[in-house]
């Protein structure tokens, strides 16, 4: 069995608006965990710029609703969900 290389023009420098620059995603539903910071933040940022449903999966509701609040005004997407707790306790 031969196997081939997947080609690509992104590398460890390109970020998630690049990677997803021009595709219509208002026809998705995105969950995103860890969307209440770092890497999840940017993440769902990415996608609700350019129309993405996106549903917070957080470990704190209450962190991860300001962070959904502050995506929703600044993408101007009232699409970003309420956040939805992956926590054992469901806090």
């Amino acid at each position: 069995m031969t196997s081939t290389l997947i080609q690509t023009p992104f590398g460890e420098g390109s970020t998630a608006a690049e990677v997803i620059e021009g595709a219509d995603l208002s026809v998705k539903q995105e969950v995103v965990t860890g969307a209440a910071s770092g890497l999840g933040a940017e993440t769902a940022r990415a996608l609700a710029s350019p129309g993405a449903l996106v549903t917070f999966a957080v470990r704190s509701t209450d962190v991860g609703e300001r962070t959904a609040t502050g995506i929703r005004k600044a993408a101007g997407n009232d699409a970003v969900l309420s956040a939805r707790s992956i926590s054992p306790t469901g806090r």
